[in-house]
């Protein structure tokens, strides 16, 4: 019985870890089509990440699509990227120009981003997901029923 919570548990896990991959490039291909022009960064800044020793890159930026000026401050292409301090700080010091290129959504030019993700998500998700999937269907597979107990 147990082999089989265990399959179970690897299956929903890869199943999970394929949709997350899936998802993550789907949005990420989106994004890539955007097109750009080129902002005016307004002030950068350091703010704590989701975990307590990471830290977020805050880069306010302005920007002019058809006329119309937008204001934003997501850096990267898919939002909520924390790293290490020293990274980060390198980052928003030294990477990112004064006028960056920003990369806005035509449908609705106030969303926008400076820093593409990379795709490596999709590239270690998908297999991963595939094969804990094949491992939890193998676990289950070889899984033997439940033997009764016999008294003595």
């Amino acid at each position: 019985m147990k082999q089989k919570i265990y399959g179970a548990i690897a299956i929903l896990l890869g199943v999970a870890a394929i949709i997350g991959g899936c998802t993550t490039t789907s949005e990420i291909r989106a994004k890539s089509g955007w097109p750009s022009v080129e902002g005016h960064v307004l002030e950068r800044s350091l703010e704590p990440g989701r975990r307590a020793w990471r830290r977020e890159p805050r880069v306010v930026y302005e920007y002019v699509v058809e006329g119309r000026r937008y204001q934003h401050d997501q850096v990267f292409m898919l939002p909520h990227a924390d790293g290490d301090e020293v990274d980060m700080r390198r980052l928003i010091d030294s990477e990112i120009p004064d006028r960056p290129q920003v990369y806005y959504d035509p449908d609705r030019p106030s969303q926008a981003y400076l820093i593409a993700s990379s795709k490596l998500w999709f590239y270690i998700l998908l297999p991963v997901g595939m094969l804990l999937a094949l491992i939890g269907l193998v676990v289950m597979i070889g899984a033997k029923p439940n033997e009764p107990v016999r008294g003595t």
